[in-house]
This record gives structure tokens, C-alpha cells and sequence, in this order.
């Protein structure tokens, strides 16, 4: 059996080949381009059904099975019983002897109670609560989950120095680079000149995050270690006419948006490509080591998103929830992205509530929602409407501000112009190997991702895991 390979798994949510190659013929000398020449390509597949969303794809890599089997639909669900029957990979790993390093994959959450097998363990940015080990870690984790709730949909201009001083008086112990602090100052001055460039503040907090990371593992050196970054995924979903305007039969965005925004994807692909950067180094200078970069799917253009200029927010949820009915005692939130809402309920409060959403309307439009069991999910993001659009229910009508909603102002205009495809990237990349570098792009589908890994480190895939394409 060849040795196995340690591994450094870049989760780089949604970027398909049409970004990459995008990024390379622009920057032919950068470190993606040197990926793509020495690594192993391949095209992902996901077999995920219905809706495609990263927080039910990305699952289906780490268990190795779809949708259908594992159940996964949203953040804040109670995943006890399927990480039972479906684990996911870091949990099988760690469990087997093999060492773990994790930093945001999503539904890490929570901190695993034995962490014999862990060098680190940072959940992912929807996380219940700061938890992480090293401990030292959660400053930044409250930091972290603060900014993700602010930045969602529309990046809030706040500095937020409340809850980042705490975080900043730990950075320096925990890895915070001289070169990100000088690039954050920049961002601030920037954003000063051109408020457009606020947008780039979510690629500001994932720079915050590698620092983090990178210190981590080169302390550590885990034989597995997992970092996850959507800093390019909120972009193009955004700002994807900025740089592929052609791909629209028709321009529905504001007039002029596609040159304003037209540096943004190519910006956020630069920061991923310092990440790939200094990780080849790292496999480089380590022996043994190899880095997959890796998306459990795509985004392509989409036909038809008129550009938003003002959303209906749930900015207060708690008063949200009183104007509903529910006592306080009775719920709690847990983190999604907006206009997405996630709530935990009591058995005995829940119906009023559901009944109560069925008949809220906005305008003239329901409100979407569903029951999870575990959680109540529920949709807002009615766009375009008037300040004075009426909000109610068989009760009557109420001012939006009673039960904590605005109509909130989108100041870049952006919709989901592109939106997402089931097929997306892998790269391989081994410095160990000096030819026979696959270009082909090969369809694998994401289902072989975990049982690959397994077999890599000589352990036994499960047998609901049918598949797996070799890394060696």
C-alpha cells in the first residue's frame, strides 16, 4: 500500500473551473496557476436533489452520502443521530488514530467532547456558540460569529469595536500576521474613498481566519486539516456580471453595476490564491504532505435577478418573535444567513407559531417557511417593496418596526445573479510527484471525496460508502 499522504483540505465553497481559468489567464504566474499545472484536476459532481445549498452539499462530502440519506436541510439542527449513523469524515479520522485539525467546516459544531484525536477545533461561522479548542481560540470565535451575523446580506459599515477589542487584544498570541493587520487598515482606508469597497470587508474577516489557521497548523501539524472559506462564493453570487457581463441576455442590474463591481471576484480569487500560496510552501518545506483544493459545487450566471435595492429584514428577532406571541422563555436563534431565519422552539409554543406565520403577510406576499423539527425556518428578503408596505395577518396591520422588521436598503443593488450548478472543482496537489499530472478534469462525483480520503490513510470505508477515486 503507498504511504499515506498527510492532508490539507481547502473547502473554497462554490468555485467552479470557469472562475479558475478566469483567474489564471488574468495572473498566469500565480500560485493557482502553479496548482493547476502540478496538481490533479478533476470536476465535481454533487448527487444532492432539490434545493442545492452549501450547508446540505458540503455533508454529503464529508459523509459520503447524498441528501437523501444523511437529512441535512439547514443550520441549527440537532445532528446527534446523524453523525451516529452518518459521521463525518473528521469524526471517522480522529476516532481511528488519525490526527485532526479543524477550522470552519460547516456543521462542526459543536466541539467534540473527546478530543484525544483533535490539534485544533474551530466550528464553522454558524455555530451555537464560541466554543473551540485550544480555548484561547474563542475570542476570536466571538468575533467571528458577530461579524458573520452582520454581514450576511448587506455588510454592515460598523467597526463593532465593542466586541472586536477583546478579540484584538488576544490576535497577537494567536497568530495575527503584520502583513493582514497592515492589509485591514488598508481595507478601512480604502472603503473611506469608495464605499463600494465595504463589500470586501467578509474577505477581511477569512484573512483574519487563515492567519488563525496557518498558525495552527504549523504548530500542530495534523495529518488531516480542514479550512473553509466563503469569501468568494458571497462575492460571485453578487458581482458575477462585474466579470462575466456576457453571460446575461438581458442587463436587469442597475446601469453601471457591472463596472463598478468588475474587480470584485478577481479580488477575493487573489486573497484564495495567497491562501494556496503559502499551503503549497507548507506542503513543500513538511514531509509528506499533500494540499486538495475542493468545492462541493458550483455557481454559474442566473438568468432573469433584477437588482435589489431594498429588502424586508427581521433586524430585531426577539421582538419579531413577541409580536408573534412566542414567549421569550420559549425559543432561541441560531445563526443563518439573511433573509434566512432559523429558530429553536418549545413543543407547547410552536404551533401558535407556525399558525401565526401562515397568515403573516408583506404586501400581498407570505412569508415561506417550514418545520424542521428541530427548528422553525423561515424566509423574508421581499424585495422592492415601499417603506410603507403593509404588514399583517387576519389581526390586522402593523408598522414593520413593531415586530422588529425594516425595509433595509441594499447599497450595492446586488441580487443572486449567479446562483448554484451541482458541478464544481478538486486539485490535487503533491510536490512528491514530479509527471503524470491528470488535466482531463475526469467527472467524479462528491460521494467519492470521503471514502478516498479513508483509503488514503489505510482505513476501511463504511459500506454505505460505495465509491472512492484514488489520491495517490
Amino acid at each position: 500500500m503507498p504511504e499515506a499522504q498527510k492532508l490539507i483540505l481547502f473547502e473554497l465553497n462554490e468555485v467552479p473551473f470557469r472562475v479558475f481559468d478566469y483567474f489564471i489567464e488574468r495572473h498566469p504566474n500565480s500560485n493557482i496557476a502553479k496548482l493547476f499545472d502540478r496538481g490533479n484536476s478533476f470536476e465535481t459532481t454533487t448527487e444532492d436533489t432539490g434545493h442545492l445549498s452549501p450547508w446540505i452539499t458540503w455533508p454529503s462530502v464529508h459523509r459520503g452520502v447524498a441528501n437523501s440519506s444523511h437529512g441535512i436541510t439547514d443550520f441549527g439542527q440537532n445532528l446527534t443521530e446523524i453523525d451516529s449513523e452518518f459521521p463525518p469524515i473528521w469524526q471517522l479520522l480522529a476516532n481511528q488514530g488519525v490526527s485532526v485539525g479543524m477550522f470552519g467546516s460547516l456543521h462542526s459544531y459543536p466541539v467534540p467532547q473527546h478530543l484525544d484525536g483533535y490539534k485544533f477545533f474551530v466550528p464553522d461561522t454558524f455555530a451555537a456558540g464560541p466554543e473551540c479548542f485550544p480555548e484561547k481560540l474563542s475570542e476570536f470565535q466571538k468575533f467571528n460569529l458577530a461579524m458573520a451575523e452582520a454581514n450576511s446580506r448587506q455588510v454592515s459599515s460598523a467597526l463593532m469595536l465593542g466586541k472586536a477589542l477583546p478579540f484584538l487584544a488576544a490576535a497577537p498570541g494567536l497568530g495575527l500576521r503584520a502583513r493582514t493587520a497592515v492589509s485591514l487598515a488598508r481595507q478601512l482606508v480604502r472603503e473611506r474613498a469608495n464605499r463600494d469597497l465595504v463589500c470586501r470587508r467578509r474577505t477581511s474577516q477569512v484573512e483574519i481566519a487563515f492567519d488563525f489557521y496557518l498558525r495552527q497548523l504549523k504548530r500542530t501539524k495534523p495529518d488531516i486539516s480542514f479550512f473553509f472559506s466563503n469569501h468568494v462564493a458571497s462575492t460571485m453570487h453578487r458581482f458575477w456580471p462585474g466579470a462575466f457581463p456576457e453571460d446575461y441576455a438581458a442587463q436587469n442590474w442597475i446601469p453601471g453595476y457591472d463596472q463598478r463591481f468588475s474587480g470584485e471576484i478577481e479580488y477575493t480569487m487573489g486573497v484564495a490564491d495567497r491562501f494556496v500560496g503559502e499551503l503549497m510552501r507548507f506542503a513543500e518545506n513538511e514531509q509528506g504532505y499533500s494540499v486538495i483544493l475542493l468545492g462541493s459545487m458550483g455557481q454559474h450566471a442566473s438568468e432573469g435577478r433584477k437588482a435589489v435595492n431594498a429588502q424586508v429584514m427581521c433586524v430585531d428577532l426577539q421582538r419579531f418573535m413577541a409580536g408573534l406571541g412566542v414567549p421569550a422563555d420559549s425559543w432561541s436563534k441560531r445563526l443563518s444567513m439573511a433573509p434566512q431565519y432559523v429558530v429553536a422552539i418549545d413543543a407547547v409554543a410552536k404551533p401558535a407559531f407556525l399558525d401565526r406565520l401562515a397568515k403573516l403577510h408583506i404586501g400581498n406576499e407570505p412569508v415561506d417557511f417550514s418545520d424542521r423539527g428541530d427548528v422553525v425556518v423561515f424566509e423574508l428578503g421581499h424585495a422592492n417593496l415601499p417603506d410603507d408596505v403593509p404588514i399583517g395577518d387576519d389581526g390586522g396591520l402593523v408598522a414593520a418596526s413593531d415586530i422588529g422588521l425594516r425595509n433595509v436598503q441594499i447599497n450595492d443593488g446586488s441580487a443572486a445573479f449567479a446562483y448554484h450548478i451541482p458541478q464544481g472543482a478538486l486539485v490535487h496537489y503533491n510536490p512528491r510527484q514530479r509527471s503524470g499530472f491528470s488535466k482531463s478534469r475526469a467527472s467524479i462525483s462528491t460521494l467519492d471525496i470521503a471514502p478516498a480520503i479513508l483509503r488514503n490513510f489505510g482505513k476501511q470505508p463504511h459500506a454505505y460508502m460505495e465509491r472512492g477515486f484514488s489520491l495517490s
